[in-house]
């Protein structure tokens, strides 16, 4: 009699947690997804929008992230209460403990598993059009790539791409053309359309006849830059000037592995002293690919080292050496400067330093730096470190975070530009 009591009780209790935990992450990726989204882009109800604050220094996954955070912590006092219940019957009914923490532990396992799958289920459909932030998608050869056509209204302003998804507007073949090249910072992260570095130094460039197009990739390291380049540069008819902004503090890292941003990417390798080409085509759904859509494995796996590396492994992850990303980085450099001229353009490499090089330069810095003052016979390049160090009073006005830069920021480095490449223009002004 108090086997089948006790049988009955956790059939409808395991029911219970089951659909407990189900109504909380369904509802959450069903609908709590796009709401957070929409109150992070301010187009919610007013109240939802002044709950994000902090969009100029933290991405849409990093408030995704807290939520989960917190349902997740639900979901494990829900499974707390759920075992304290189990064991109390267990206790006052006498019952074979065996066989009932058995029947427990499986019915855990597979609620977690269940939670684990929907998430990454879910949240593949909600990346259809989010996949590293809300204007990439998943792309074969690039890993994401900017989606055309996209037009978004953030709380620091508007968002928009072309025909080709650069951030500017349609190339205008009458026009003599400048290419900026670079990640989220050369990008734009955090200011709008009009405040972006494309945008100021098109505006410096005016007298020329000269049109910029940004073709910056949020996330991108060398490697993904020089291979966007690649696929777009026959685009440009009066190409006359590639300008490549280096992230001092993370393009080696985002460059010496096929995992950026939890998410597979192509990598170069090493053969015989030559570049190839490794990771691609990409599998949309590719383990890695899908265990970055779930944060809270993440976050289980960040705890657990052993448990981290089981996955890396089974995932394909692969870094390289210091020595073989520095390696890697400066073929690369020539391969964009090849491309370059190859179509009639000039190369200006332009590092951007982040706020942790204030006061001291990080290592990444002085590498970037080193490199290119001993190879300035080969490479133009204008180091950003030396303009900001006049500013230094104002750092709090050029940084709206450790490596993006604000509207004046974008100024600054746009007038830098236009005084380097003032004396090797490859272009003259416009009749008046």
């Amino acid at each position: 009699m108090e086997t089948r009591t006790f049988k009955k009780t956790l059939r409808i209790s395991t029911l219970t947690l089951l659909t407990c935990l189900g109504s909380i992450w369904g509802l959450f990726l069903l609908f709590g997804q796009d709401l957070l989204s929409k109150a992070y882009y301010g187009r919610s109800l007013p109240f939802l929008n002044n709950l994000i604050n902090g969009q100029a220094q933290f991405g849409l996954d990093y408030y995704l992230l807290r939520i989960k955070t917190v349902l997740f912590l639900l979901s494990l006092a829900l499974i707390i209460l759920y075992l304290i219940f189990i064991i109390l019957m267990l206790a006052i009914l006498r019952l074979d403990l065996k066989t009932s923490l058995l029947f427990i532990f499986s019915t855990l396992i597979s609620t977690v598993a269940m939670v684990l799958a929907a998430e990454i289920i879910l949240n593949f459909n909600y990346a259809q059009n989010n996949w590293h932030d809300p204007n990439t998608q998943f792309d074969p050869q690039l890993g994401w790539s900017p989606i055309p056509n996209k037009r978004i209204r953030h709380n620091w302003g508007n968002i928009s791409s072309n025909s080709l998804g650069f951030r500017s507007r349609e190339i205008d073949p009458q026009k003599n053309q400048v290419i900026i090249l670079g990640d989220s910072v050369a990008w734009g992260s955090g200011v709008d359309d009009n405040q972006t570095l494309s945008y100021y130094l098109e505006d410096k460039l005016q007298s020329y006849n000269c049109q910029v197009s940004n073709l910056a990739v949020s996330g991108y390291g060398i490697d993904q830059e020089y291979l966007f380049l690649k696929r777009h540069i026959g685009n440009f008819i009066n190409l006359k000037l590639v300008v490549l902004v280096i992230c001092a503090k993370n393009d080696l890292s985002d460059t010496g592995t096929n995992t950026s941003y939890r998410k597979r990417k192509p990598l170069y390798v090493l053969r015989d002293g030559h570049l190839m080409l490794t990771s691609t085509p990409i599998r949309k759904y590719c383990l890695r690919n899908l265990l970055s859509r779930s944060s809270l494995l993440e976050r289980i796996a960040n705890k657990n080292s052993a448990l981290n590396y089981t996955l890396k492994l089974l995932a394909g992850d692969r870094d390289l050496t210091s020595e073989e990303t520095k390696t890697v980085s400066s073929l690369l450099f020539d391969k964009i400067k090849e491309s370059a001229e190859s179509h009639g353009a000039k190369l200006l490499i332009v590092i951007s330093p982040s706020e942790e090089d204030f006061p001291k330069k990080t290592a990444e810095l002085r590498w970037f730096e080193d490199f290119f003052h001993l190879a300035q016979d080969r490479f133009a390049y204008l180091d950003y470190y030396e303009t900001l160090k006049t500013h230094s009073q104002e750092l709090g006005r050029i940084f709206l975070d450790v490596f993006h830069f604000t509207d004046y920021g974008n100024q600054l480095l746009a007038e830098g530009i236009f005084e380097k490449i003032s004396s090797f223009l490859p272009f003259s002004r416009k009749a008046d």
